[in-house]
């Protein structure tokens, strides 16, 4: 079994590859969200829609408590969840890792694919190729990490200022 001590993958490779995975894992994230948050952002707003129609038109009176209290508990789930802004961050996120992703995986594999050429060509020497390699790793690594340091910076924003949001609306409430 190869650990990270005895497998023929240098350390750098193997945190490329976490950092490439963090990133999918991202992606993976804003798709998941985007279809939850989605169907659950759909379902709060067509409740507030229907249920202020059907109380306002009053065609089923006895029932105007009970449309009422549903429009307003959708409403109110809505707004503590910040359900619209949540989805919002964490698609973007989602695109935002997708498109990392590709730009870091298409430079990578074009700029290796020369390098092997002019090795395989014999226009440049293993050690030569060896040296251009590992340059182009620690060039990708530095991408890599730097895209995911700034999805998660924009994702944590986004959270903490729905939270002060919710204490908006709270303090506003109060008033």
């Amino acid at each position: 079994m190869n650990t990270p001590l005895t497998s023929n993958r240098t350390l750098l490779e193997s945190d490329i590859d976490r950092l490439y995975q963090r990133l999918y894992s991202v992606q993976k994230r804003g798709l998941r969200y985007s279809l939850i948050r989605r169907g659950l952002a759909y379902l709060l707003k067509a409740t507030v829609v229907l249920g202020s129609v059907a109380v306002a038109s009053q065609r089923f009176p006895e029932y105007d408590q009970v449309f009422g209290i549903a429009t307003l508990a959708a409403y109110g789930a809505d707004s503590v969840t910040s359900n619209l802004k949540r989805l919002v961050a964490m698609v973007e996120a989602g695109y935002a890792a997708k498109a990392n992703a590709l730009s870091v995986s298409s430079s990578y594999n074009r700029e290796l694919g020369v390098s092997i050429e002019q090795l395989n060509q014999k226009t440049i020497t293993q050690q030569e190729f060896d040296a251009k390699k590992l340059l182009l790793q620690n060039s990708t690594h530095t991408t890599l990490e730097g895209a995911l340091k700034e999805i998660e910076q924009r994702i944590a924003a986004n959270d903490v200022e729905a939270l002060r949001q919710l204490k908006i609306e709270a303090e506003a409430k109060q008033q």
